[in-house]
């Protein structure tokens, strides 16, 4: 992994991080109600580019995986939070790409 990759997805996560912030308010997950279809988004964004500290090279890896999650599972928060997994990791996928020597 290359230093300008571990400032791409250092970036990447804190607008992540952000954008979750914002979603909730500054409350804590456990204390969300309502629609959470916004909140649930962020936070599968923030989560799947947290888990590629370290092993940045399993982007694509892990995006196959979310979509496949996607597919077998149901109701409106988990589907929020599999969009959100992957539209971060087809973000972050191609970044990487075009960083790419």
């Amino acid at each position: 992994m290359r230093r300008d990759d571990e400032d791409v997805l250092a970036e990447a996560l804190s607008r992540a991080e952000q954008d979750l912030v914002l979603s909730t308010g500054n409350a804590p997950l456990c204390q969300i109600s309502g629609d959470l279809q916004a909140t649930k988004y962020f936070e599968g964004r923030w989560a799947a580019l947290r888990a590629l500290r370290g092993r940045i090279d399993e982007c694509g890896r892990d995006l196959e995986q979310a979509q496949r999650d996607m597919a077998t599972r149901s109701g409106v928060a988990w589907v929020s939070y599999s969009r959100g997994a992957i539209d971060a990791l087809t973000e972050m996928c191609a970044s990487l790409r075009a960083a790419a020597p």
